[in-house]
């Protein structure tokens, strides 16, 4: 199942979408007897894999199926209240969301549970949601700084409205991890600082490694067309849209 579960992950980071569910399929059909616990672990990676492909309600049938195995999973309660969002299944990804919370306040779901707050209309309680993931991400940053890194970026280029701190963590991070999601992750961040040359080097430097993803794609787009290469940003953009059609939404 492990051997399979792999398989299918390195063809997917590599966008060998009909190889990667291929695998996944295998490892599923395996996951019996003694191996039955690794199932909802696979099904929630072909869901993800669904996922960055724009296919939701592929990836909300994987996901439900992993709840229904594994009811206090937390990896698949938080994915399938995320694909439930994006369905515009408000109020069951907010029920789903309040799940994941009474197992964990970890601030990566705060945070994720606050926008669909604020699609509910209920601004106060997102902002309570909100205060609360910056401080537990303090806190993260304070403690275990090297495992808080990722998800820190996503929060401080997002709600956390802080460009030049995500950058500064970024930059540490793709220091003490090098591969193609950290360089990503550090091309986004000045991006967002508005520090585009500095976007296209980090870019640069994710396009060396193998991984190739819609939001690859989509960066580079970004990053091409504040340097003032449209053609250039075009051919991104479709092949993020050759990836994913919904990427523009993600």
């Amino acid at each position: 199942v492990r051997g399979n579960a792999l398989l299918g992950h390195l063809a997917d980071i590599q966008n060998n979408h009909k190889e990667a569910l291929h695998a996944y399929s295998i490892a599923i059909r395996l996951a019996v007897d003694k191996q039955a616990a690794l199932k909802p672990w696979v099904l929630v990676l072909r869901g993800l894999s669904y996922l960055h492909r724009g296919r939701f309600p592929e990836a909300h049938e994987d996901f439900a199926k992993a709840v229904e195995l594994s009811p206090n999973s937390i990896l698949a309660l938080e994915h399938l209240a995320e694909v439930q969002g994006r369905l515009g299944k408000i109020e069951d990804s907010a029920a789903t969301y309040q799940k994941v919370l009474l197992l964990t306040r970890n601030p990566e779901f705060l945070e994720a549970f606050a926008g669909i707050e604020e699609t509910r209309g209920n601004k106060e309680q997102a902002q309570a949601l909100i205060a609360e993931a910056r401080a537990g991400y303090d806190k993260m940053l304070k403690e275990f700084p090297k495992a808080a890194y990722g998800h820190a970026i996503d929060f401080y280029l997002g709600p956390g409205d802080d460009a030049a701190l995500a950058v500064s963590l970024a930059e540490k991070d793709s220091k003490l991890r090098p591969n193609g999601d950290t360089f990503l992750a550090l091309a986004q961040a000045h991006l967002a600082n508005k520090g585009h040359a500095e976007a296209k080097q980090a870019l640069d430097k994710a396009l060396q490694y193998p991984h190739r993803s819609a939001d690859l794609h989509w960066t580079a787009s970004e990053i091409h067309r504040a340097l003032g290469d449209a053609d250039k940003a075009a051919a991104e953009e479709k092949s993020a849209l050759a990836i994913n059609p919904l990427q523009a939404s993600m």
